[in-house]
């Protein structure tokens, strides 16, 4: 996302850490141990009080409430990653595959610099 390089990097970062640790707990036997990613949209926070949806109605911005819910709940059954809302998972899936769009739908203010270099057939 455009201005947010050090975040977007670092909610990476966790979701390979927590890939990668439930890995290594299962290869060593370590069966009792489970970890869970949680990955929320937007929450009433202070972190993101002047942030936007671009798609209020579709993106509501989140209750932490209703995100520690979420969690406990997807901690309780041990789910290994939980995004909130859960439509949004499509979205990080097609991302791998189709970046531009993804970034489109984002709301990224350079996705217009980035498509002036491809050209569609």
């Amino acid at each position: 996302l455009f201005g947010m390089t050090d975040y977007s990097a670092a909610n990476a970062a966790v979701i390979t850490f927590t890939e990668a640790f439930r890995h290594e707990l299962t290869a060593s036997g370590k069966d009792g141990i489970s970890v869970t990613c949680i990955c929320p949209y937007h929450m009433d926070t202070s972190m993101f009080k002047s942030f936007k949806s671009k798609f209020p109605r579709l993106l509501p911005t989140l209750k932490p409430s209703k995100v520690a819910d979420r969690t406990l709940r997807a901690v309780v059954n041990k789910e290994t990653i939980v995004v909130i809302p859960c439509f949004l998972s499509i979205i990080i899936g097609l991302k791998w595959y189709v970046p531009l769009i993804c970034t489109a739908l984002c709301g990224s203010r350079s996705i217009m610099h980035t498509l002036e270099h491809v050209r569609m057939l």
